[in-house]
């Protein structure tokens, strides 16, 4: 099947006209044969995302990924789980073979021992860099050890105003500081994290908008041009963060999956929960996402769009 026919997956979680600062956890069963369960998920816009993460590889890989005290056992899980998901769910576009996995959509061959560590590779320095560069997700790992937790690897090529690599090594409670409404769930976080270990998969949704439609808005290239009336541009970016348990290993995998949509393409009741979720946006939170000097415009924006649509 060509990639083009992949099925178009579509999430709009600001239709509730709210934006919900806590951790909005729902609890799935990973299933290959259902596109909106898989813990990958590939589509039409495959080589928008591949050429993203190959620039980025040529021109600034080591602000994008690292990893920090990266277990072995907890590589070879990561490693494992990740190709028997691509496999599971894309049998057209990855062959598993005795040690190596065939990805037919990028032409990388990638020969593997069987503890799952990558062979010499001309391209890639370990097997989860080179599966990252597969697949339209980001990806970070988070790993516990007692009462300790840390974030052990980190591969996010569609960082939306944030500096990845800034973030390897350190506690969740740390890579969270600078959210507002998140103290509540920052003490609780080892409770949360050894709770996610122990459960399959969770998803979750968050969102922003923003008026460049790159997918790498890492903040020392991002440029984000003023929204205006005049010539009103804007977009809504999604993140499908899906957080599964390796109980194994004592360690999360984090997955980050970026959707970016034209909001003039979005219906009348998309339009009507994002200006209602504009609207109660609490002030620190508009400054985070640097929305602060545009809110005004782009609710009266929105208004106008859903007037011309009654």
């Amino acid at each position: 099947m060509p990639v083009c026919d992949l099925p178009v997956l579509r999430y709009t979680p600001f239709d509730s006209g709210k934006y919900d600062m806590s951790p909005g956890l729902s609890h799935f069963q990973l299933a290959t044969d259902n596109p909106h369960q898989r813990l990958i998920q590939l589509d039409h816009q495959y080589p928008l995302y591949r050429a993203n993460k190959q620039r980025i590889r040529a021109d600034a890989l080591t602000a994008h990924w690292g990893v920090s005290e990266f277990l072995s056992d907890t590589q070879r899980q990561v490693n494992q789980t990740l190709i028997e998901q691509l496999c599971g769910a894309y049998p057209d576009y990855f062959h598993l073979e005795p040690g190596r996995l065939v990805c037919l959509l990028s032409g990388d061959v990638l020969e593997f021992s069987p503890d799952y560590m990558l062979q010499a590779h001309p391209v890639y320095g370990s097997l989860f860099e080179a599966l990252a560069a597969q697949i339209q997700e980001d990806m970070a790992v988070w790993q516990l050890q007692g009462e300790r937790d840390w974030l052990a690897a980190l591969h996010v090529c569609a960082p939306n105003g944030w500096a990845p690599a800034e973030k390897v090594g350190l506690s969740f409670d740390q890579v969270h500081a600078p959210v507002p409404g998140m103290e509540r769930q920052r003490a609780q976080v080892l409770p949360l994290l050894k709770g996610l270990i122990q459960k399959p998969a969770f998803c979750r949704f968050i969102w922003d908008l923003r008026t460049c439609p790159a997918l790498n808005h890492h903040p020392a290239v991002a440029s984000f041009p003023p929204f205006g009336l005049d010539n009103p541009t804007l977009y809504a970016r999604v993140e499908r963060q899906v957080l599964y348990g390796l109980p194994s290993c004592n360690a999360v995998l984090f997955m980050i999956r970026t959707y970016v949509y034209p909001v003039q393409d979005l219906t009348t009741h998309n339009w009507v929960g994002l200006e209602r979720a504009l609207a109660g946006m609490a002030p620190e939170l508009l400054a985070y996402k640097r929305l602060t000097d545009e809110v005004v415009p782009i609710r009266a924006w929105l208004q106008q769009l859903i007037r011309t649509q009654a």
